[in-house]
C-alpha cells in the first residue's frame, strides 16, 4: 500500500494532480460490473456476461488500485464491486489471438513474460480470476509510478542508473534514458496494448466527439497511469478542431526573457477548451459566435412576446444587455426604412 513517503515522491515528480490525486479527467466509455461478484476460495468469481450492468468510471480508480498491492481479499472484493473485474485472462487471450501466437500458447506464460514475473496463480477464466492477480498488477503499476516520480523529480541517481544500464553502443539506451525507456515508457505501452486502448466516435448534441475506448478495467487503469506519468490534467476533446489532446497541468511561459511555469486551471465541465494548435485565436472566434448567437436568440424571444426579464434569465445574462440588444434591433430596422 502506498505510504506518505510514496505520495510525497509522486507529488514532487508531478505524478499526482493539484489535489494530490493520481486520477485524471478522461472522456471514457463504460465499464461493466457483474451483479454478483464474490470470493470463492482464493478466487473472485461472477456470473455470465448477461448479468453485467454498464456504469461510467468514477473518480478514484488509480488511487484505489495501487492500494491493493498488500490488501486483504475483502478490500480487493470491495474494489471489484465498485469498478468491475480485471478479466485479464480475456485481455491476454485477445492479445495472443491478434498476434497469431498459435493454438498451443500459454496465456499465463505470455502474461508473465509481458510483466516479468507476476501471476504465479494463473489468470483464471472468463468467469473468475485469482485474487492475487490484483495485488500483482497493483505492485507492478506502483513500481512504474515510483520510477516515473523519481525521474521527474531528479531523485534518481545517474551513477546508479549507469551501473544498472551501462553504455553498450550508439544504438542502445543507457543510464537515465534506459530507465525512462525500459521501466516506464515500454511498460505503460504494454499495458495500453493489453488493455486494447483506442478511440471511439460518438455524436454529442450538435457535434462529433472522441472518447477513449477500451473493453475492460485493464485499459482504464492503463489510461490513468499514462495520464499520471505524463503529468497532464487529462485527455480532452478540443472544442475547435474536435481532436483529442493531452492537456498539461503546467504551463510554461516566457515573459521579458524569463521562463516561468504555473499551474494550469482545470477546464470546467461543459466549458469549451482548446488544444495548442487552435489556441486563443479559435477561443476568441468561438466567443464572438456565441455572443452573436445570444443576441439573435434574445431578439427572437422578444419578437415571440417574452419580456426582457425572462429572456435574461433564460440566456443567463443581465437584463440591461437584453434591452440593449433589442434596442439595437429596433435602431437597425429604422435605419433600413430610411
Amino acid at each position: 500500500m502506498p505510504t506518505r513517503t510514496d505520495h510525497t515522491a509522486w507529488d514532487l515528480g508531478g505524478i499526482t494532480n493539484h489535489n494530490g490525486d493520481l486520477d485524471r479527467r478522461l472522456d471514457v466509455n463504460e465499464l461493466f460490473l457483474p451483479a454478483d461478484i464474490r470470493i470463492k476460495g482464493t478466487m473472485l468469481a461472477w456470473s455470465a456476461m448477461l448479468d453485467f450492468d454498464a456504469e461510467l468510471p468514477k473518480q478514484g480508480l488509480l488511487d484505489g488500485f495501487v492500494r491493493l498491492d498488500e490488501s486483504k481479499p475483502e478490500a480487493i472484493l470491495r474494489f471489484v464491486q465498485k469498478w468491475g473485474p480485471l478479466r485479464i485472462q480475456q485481455s491476454f487471450k485477445t492479445f495472443a489471438q491478434r498476434h497469431a501466437l498459435g493454438p498451443d500458447y500459454d496465456v499465463g506464460k505470455v502474461a508473465r513474460a509481458f510483466f516479468k514475473g507476476p501471476f504465479a496463480d494463473g489468470l483464471g477464466t472468463e468467469l473468475n480470476e485469482p485474487i492475487s492477480v490484483y495485488a500483482d498488477l497493483a505492485k507492478h503499476v506502483r513500481g512504474i509510478l515510483d520510477t516515473a516520480g523519481k525521474l521527474s523529480s531528479g531523485a534518481l541517481s545517474g551513477k546508479l542508473a549507469e551501473a544498472k544500464y551501462p553504455w553498450h553502443c550508439e544504438n542502445c539506451f543507457h543510464g537515465i534514458d534506459a530507465i525512462r525507456e525500459y521501466e516506464v515508457q515500454q511498460l505503460i505501452q504494454r499495458m495500453l496494448q493489453i488493455g486494447e486502448v483506442g478511440f471511439s466516435l460518438y455524436w454529442d448534441i450538435d457535434r462529433w466527439k472522441v472518447e477513449v475506448g477500451y473493453p475492460g478495467l485493464v485499459g482504464a487503469i492503463a489510461c490513468q497511469l499514462m495520464m499520471a506519468v505524463s503529468g497532464s490534467d487529462g485527455l480532452y476533446t478540443c472544442s475547435g478542431c474536435g481532436y483529442p489532446y493531452i492537456r498539461s497541468s503546467v504551463v510554461t511561459e516566457t515573459k521579458a526573457g524569463r521562463i516561468t511555469t504555473r499551474r494550469r486551471r482545470r477546464a470546467k465541465v461543459g466549458q469549451n477548451n482548446y488544444c495548442s494548435v487552435c489556441g486563443e485565436s479559435r477561443a476568441k472566434l468561438d466567443a464572438k459566435r456565441r455572443y452573436r448567437q445570444k443576441i439573435r436568440d434574445a431578439r427572437g424571444l422578444f419578437a415571440a412576446g417574452i419580456p426582457p426579464t425572462r429572456i435574461a434569465e433564460q440566456l443567463d445574462t443581465e437584463e440591461e444587455n437584453v434591452e440593449n440588444w433589442i434596442q439595437g434591433a429596433t435602431d437597425e430596422t429604422k435605419t433600413r426604412k430610411r
